[in-house]
């Protein structure tokens, strides 16, 4: 299992961007990965927690929970979107602007910022 050391690692992203829908206003959804092969952020309304293979640009991430904090349906709704679009992740890439662009097969995306 490979982790690449950059870009991935470090402070936590900010997702501003589900399959070009965006999110809603100061839901705070985010990521971060850790050297170990975890990962963990907010997924709008819970905690995310998983692992993720990472290899060059291919990446998998394999969501292995979240906690149960009841929200607002507009926040589920968007949650249960980013949870399904992480299990599907196939690759990433760093965009001009510094931007980290998780991709799936079927193209679609999740865009976030630091």
């Amino acid at each position: 299992m490979a982790h690449d050391e950059t870009p991935l690692l470090g402070p936590e992203w900010v997702i501003e961007d589900i399959a070009g829908e965006g999110i809603i206003d100061s839901s705070h959804a985010t990521l971060q990965f850790w050297r170990d092969g975890r990962f963990g952020g907010s997924a709008s309304c819970n905690r995310v927690m998983g692992s993720y293979e990472s290899e060059g640009e291919q990446l998998t991430m394999s969501p292995a929970g979240t906690t149960r904090r009841a929200c607002v349906p507009a926040l589920e709704n968007q949650e249960r979107k980013l949870l399904k679009l992480l299990s599907q992740v196939e690759s990433f890439r760093i965009d001009e602007s510094g931007a980290l662009i998780l991709m799936t097969s079927e193209g679609s995306t999740i865009v976030a910022r630091r």
